[in-house]
């Protein structure tokens, strides 16, 4: 037989990425993993330090030895012997000295602060959270205790895989280009092999099989392969007298509410070569099912539904529920009835969405499960659950295909290809190493610029106005520029997230703290550290003129009070005057005098505003009970003189008839019930004429 060979290999264009498998391999290593290392590193020690003296303590991850047992325990659960555990664990490097490691969490610290300089304002509650940030000496606000180990390893994993993220991206790159470019026919059967049989016919043809047909789907089979798999599945002639059992494939589908599953013996079904639709494909049993399971209008299932948005209590709902748990049923007992061919079957194939898969696999006493290699999905896009779409699908997957190809076209395509991958590459390394460059030239000018990061910890430090900070990291690093003028270079060029403008308007810590309006930094800058409070800006003002509000310029006072001979005061730091702990007290004593006797006329005139409104309430309610008893009043004379035979009207009658009642000091509710009463008698009139 002539031999199959492979058109091209259907290689996976998935792209692994490494950063992310790293990280995941870092989450993976848990605290009771570090809890056995740190055990087990410190068996180890004791085995070093008992063959060579019985007094030392060491760790041989860090390479530090130890005066005594308890600063040898403290040791192990420092973020430094955390950090080289895990430096040695998953990248196998040596381990950081403790200078190092605290230069590493210096520069991560400096790159995650440098963001929340320009929120400095906003930060109202800092002074109140610093020291809840602060955990042992490191200086660290702004990372938690489990964060920093994590941060750096992190950062390690990034610049180890910047080689492989790029020959990754190039990859997956030419792989989407490599996609694009292929033929209408070989994206229609992506899922086909197909091979080449040059000694059949001059014309050049190529045949293809669907892959889920020959044993090995994870790869092309080789020719060899190809063939003995082929001759296993081929038909015994007709009339063969040696005939073994039954070849059964099992092909169930399902979906908006219709299944359809079929036994097909494969041994008796002729294809397409029979004329008669019943021989083509011999089926030995089917079934299908169809319930009202789908949202009319909207799609979509009913458990779907209200998986999303709610259970429904609509009567449609409980119908389509009812359905769903009925159809399932049906299946699965169709299924157990079915067990015995399905067993037998070579190949089960089935269609099912996503949400219907659970109807099938994962139940109690399933017959299918999803682990069953003979199992397969459908390789090509299906219709509606059908018994003549079963036929079709079969007659899809057992027809070979056949098209003639021209070998020269074929070939040049794929040279075409190859030169576009190969152009792409090129130009997707040259864009890459371009960035790369820049951030290098980036990161070379910006380090050019930050000539003293310390120093730029501090100013973040200063304008977040974290006091316990602040001296901590300043008692840290001696050498910082507290009493005088910031370097220069902060001045001169854009330097930080400010940049040169607020270094001339703040050329110290005391203007930069005094401006934020840091009472305590301001303080601890003038009485602890010896600022200088006669610094000047470039318009001339100084740290208490800057300061921004009057708290902080009363800082200012006081220090002047109690060291009065520290600075000029007055001529250089242009601060008034001094303010003692008396005069405080007294300019206290008449704030809030003031403030009393300021609440005291407030409430003296919400008084009399009261009481003027309630003789105003009481004069108009008077003038209504008045001219009601006058109303009263004149009707009492009316009926006296009507039934005497004289027909007279008393004065307030006639006035009122008349409209002759003064309401020019009436209030617009008094005229309003005058205005009703009115209307009430012209009724009372109306009704006694008639």
């Amino acid at each position: 037989m002539t031999a199959l060979v492979p058109v091209s290999d259907q290689k996976s264009s998935t792209v692994v990425d490494d950063v992310v498998a790293l990280h995941k391999q870092q989450e993976r290593l848990n605290q009771a993993t570090l809890e056995k290392l740190h055990i087990q590193q410190q068996n180890e020690d004791k085995e070093k330090n008992d063959s060579e003296t019985d007094n030392a303590f060491s760790c041989g991850t860090c390479q530090q030895v130890f005066s005594d047992r308890l600063e040898h325990r403290q040791h192990f659960g420092t973020d430094w012997h955390r950090y080289n555990i895990k430096r040695r664990l998953m990248f196998d490097q040596r381990p950081v000295s403790s200078a190092e490691f605290e230069d590493m969490l210096a520069d991560l610290t400096d790159s995650l602060s440098g963001s929340e300089s320009d929120r400095e304002d906003s930060d109202e509650d800092s002074d109140n959270d610093a020291d809840k940030n602060i955990r042992g000496d490191s200086g660290l606000d702004t990372i938690d205790e489990e964060d920093k180990v994590a941060t750096l390893v992190g950062k390690q994993q990034l610049e180890l895989t910047e080689t492989q993220a790029i020959e990754d991206q190039v990859t997956a790159t030419a792989s989407q280009w490599a996609a694009a470019a292929k033929t209408p026919l070989q994206q229609k059967y992506s899922s086909v092999s197909w091979f080449t049989v040059p000694s059949l016919t001059k014309v050049p043809f190529h045949l293809g099989v669907y892959r889920v047909l020959l044993e090995s789907t994870k790869k092309a089979p080789s020719s060899l392969d190809a063939v003995q798999q082929i001759q296993q599945q081929q038909q015994h002639p007709n009339g063969s007298t040696n005939q073994p059992s039954p070849r059964l494939w099992t092909l169930l589908m399902m979906g908006g509410g219709h299944f359809a599953g079929a036994i097909v013996d494969v041994g008796q079904s002729k294809g397409l070569v029979e004329q008669q639709l019943s021989k083509q494909v011999n089926i030995l049993a089917h079934k299908t099912f169809h319930r009202y399971t789908t949202r009319r209008k909207q799609g979509g299932s009913q458990s779907a539904n209200d998986n999303g948005k709610g259970k429904a209590n609509s009567a449609g709902a409980q119908i389509r529920r009812y359905n769903e748990m009925a159809l399932q049923q049906d299946i699965r007992e169709l299924l157990s009835q079915w067990k015995k061919y399905i067993d037998q079957s070579e190949l089960v194939f089935v269609q099912a969405p996503s949400g219907n898969k659970k109807i099938i696999y994962g139940y109690d006493g399933a017959v299918l499960q999803k682990e069953n290699p003979k199992i397969h999905n459908m390789p090509f896009t299906t219709r509606r659950p059908t018994l003549s779409e079963l036929r079709r699908v079969y007659l899809e997957l057992t027809t070979l295909k056949v098209i003639q190809v021209d070998e020269q076209s074929l070939l040049q395509h794929q040279q075409q290809l190859k030169e576009k991958e190969n152009r792409l590459r090129q130009r997707l390394e040259k864009t890459i190493a371009k960035s790369v460059d820049d951030n290098k030239q980036d990161r070379t000018a910006a380090a050019k610029d930050n000539k003293d990061p310390v120093l730029d910890k501090l100013l973040v430090l200063v304008k977040q106005g974290k006091v316990n900070v602040i001296q901590s990291y300043v008692e840290k690093h001696p050498e910082l520029p507290i009493i005088d003028s910031l370097p220069s270079s902060l001045i001169d060029g854009n330097h930080g997230a400010g940049g040169a403008y607020d270094y001339r308007r703040f050329p110290s810590l005391l203007h930069i703290a005094a401006s934020h309006g840091h009472v305590d930094v301001v303080a601890m800058l003038l009485r602890d550290m010896n600022a200088n409070p006669t610094v000047k800006n470039d318009i001339g003002k100084t740290a208490y003129e800057v300061a921004k509000d009057k708290i902080t310029r009363n800082v200012f006072r006081r220090c002047m009070c109690d060291y009065p001979d520290r600075w000029q005061w007055l001529d250089d730091a242009h601060v008034p005057s001094p303010l003692t702990a008396a005069e405080e007290q007294e300019q206290l004593e008449k704030d809030r005098k003031r403030k009393a006797k300021e609440d005291e006329r407030k409430r003296l005139i919400e008084l009399d505003r009261q009481q003027k409104e309630d003789a105003r309430l009481a004069k108009e309610e008077a003038e209504i009970l008045e001219a009601r008893a006058m109303a009263a009043n004149s009707r009492t004379k009316k009926k006296l003189a009507t039934s005497g035979g004289v027909h007279t009207l008393d004065p307030m009658a006639r006035a009122l008839r008349d409209n002759h009642v003064n309401v020019a000091n009436m209030s617009p509710e008094a005229r309003m019930r005058l205005e009703r009463e009115k209307r009430a008698r012209a009724a009372e009139e109306r009704l006694k004429k008639k």
